[in-house]
């Protein structure tokens, strides 16, 4: 079955989710749209086209059909038996060159949503705190696919460029890994990052049973929401790809700001030589670091695809529930608006409504995993998605929506 037979197969399994992505009121989709950018596929399993545990021909997977079909410039960084919190997911995010261009697809969650691999979670990531964590690195992968290389600094980029005009650290930071973060255990130490921007984004770490604590300012106030001192301490304890790994990025995040330059200072208060303060990158809305300047359709795409359901006999086996995926979903929606609002090119692609698990020919025989159909059907939402970018009624639309 072809992607074009696919597609009217998807818009009867799911006509509003189809109609919303395509923004027109005939579905017809362009083929004499201009080809996109290269096109990043970041997830678990599912994106790198697995059926099962150990049983990965992405040469099925949609995001191998996606690119095949238009011979468009493809990735699939899809890592089997990850979550998002997990470095193999967030370091292929972190090392993709993007570019003004580019498009990334998301599709997520579905390790996270059965995960109880944190405290306190029994039955999936049900705990507030654990989906806090999870919505602190979605923004964070999220919000740098959107934003383009000028745009955007980690923090080893910044603290090793000499008399950098962006960032000014105090002693005693260093190199915390190979994702660009930096650490201090030094009670007291600071960075000040000055960026320009209607909004500015700084990345720290939550890490399981760390207690240090700092304090994190915009313009000499704290940032919006949030608290004076904040800590460091995490709920997940280990993922399921990295044992070790028991920390994950957090964005925080300041919209609605003018145009002009912000100060943000990050400061150390409580720490020791186990406890350490990290910061991992910053960025701005702006394209550049001291202006603001380019209309939303001038930066990356980000094609954000929530949380899949899974059949009942998926939830028996792997864990879950459809309750936690609606969680998941609203987590999804709330970061595509935020980040709408920002002006970034972030556009919820509903794959969840896509498969519908009444339809066992939509999936593996685990009932978790999309079967050959199943990633048939991705692939006709995702590449509904990225042609109706090239409309003029969809620009028109997201222009208006992200005032």
């Amino acid at each position: 079955m072809n992607l074009a037979a696919i597609r009217r197969r998807t818009a009867a399994h799911s006509a509003v989710a189809i109609l919303f992505l395509c923004g027109c009121g005939n579905g017809i989709i362009s083929r004499s749209s201009p080809s996109p950018g290269p096109v990043y596929n970041f997830g678990d399993s599912i994106t790198a086209g697995c059926y099962a545990q150990g049983n990965c021909p992405s040469s099925a997977g949609f995001a191998y059909l996606l690119c095949a079909h238009q011979g468009w410039t493809c990735r699939n960084d899809g890592v089997s038996r990850t979550q998002l919190m997990d470095a193999a997911i967030n370091d292929t995010v972190l090392n993709a060159n993007i570019s003004q261009n580019t498009i990334s697809t998301f599709l997520v969650g579905a390790n996270d949503m059965r995960s109880s691999y944190c405290t306190g979670c029994t039955g999936g990531m049900s705990t507030v705190a654990a989906q806090q964590q999870f919505y602190g690195q979605l923004e964070s992968s999220v919000t740098w696919a959107a934003l383009p290389a000028a745009a955007k600094t980690t923090a080893q980029t910044c603290y090793f460029t000499p008399n950098s005009p962006t960032c000014s650290f105090t002693e005693n930071w260093v190199a915390a890994g190979a994702d660009g973060t930096m650490l201090t255990t030094q009670a007291g130490a600071s960075v000040t990052v000055h960026l320009a921007g209607t909004a500015i984004y700084f990345a720290s770490i939550e890490q399981f049973d760390n207690d240090s604590t700092y304090t994190l300012t915009i313009d000499g106030a704290p940032f919006p929401g949030r608290q004076s001192t904040l800590t460091t301490a995490g709920v997940i304890a280990r993922t399921i790809n990295d044992p070790s790994r028991n920390y994950s990025q957090y964005l925080y995040r300041a919209g609605g700001l003018d145009e002009n330059q912000h100060t943000i200072v990050f400061t150390c208060v409580s720490v020791d030589y186990q406890d350490p303060c990290y910061f991992a990158w910053a960025g701005s809305n702006s394209t550049s670091p001291f202006t603001n300047e380019g209309p939303s359709l001038q930066r990356p795409w980000v094609l954000l695809g929530n949380t899949l359901r899974a059949t009942p006999a998926g939830y028996a086996t792997f864990g879950g529930s459809d309750t936690i995926v609606a969680q998941f979903d609203a987590m999804a929606r709330q970061a595509a608006q935020e980040l709408q609002s920002d002006r970034l090119n972030v556009q919820l692609v509903d794959t969840s409504a896509a498969m519908n698990p009444d339809d066992s020919s939509l999936y593996y025989a685990d009932g978790f995993h999309p079967g050959t159909t199943g990633h048939q059907v991705l692939a006709g939402v995702y590449e509904s998605a990225i042609d109706a970018r090239s409309f003029p009624s969809i620009q028109a639309d997201l222009r208006l929506l992200v005032r």
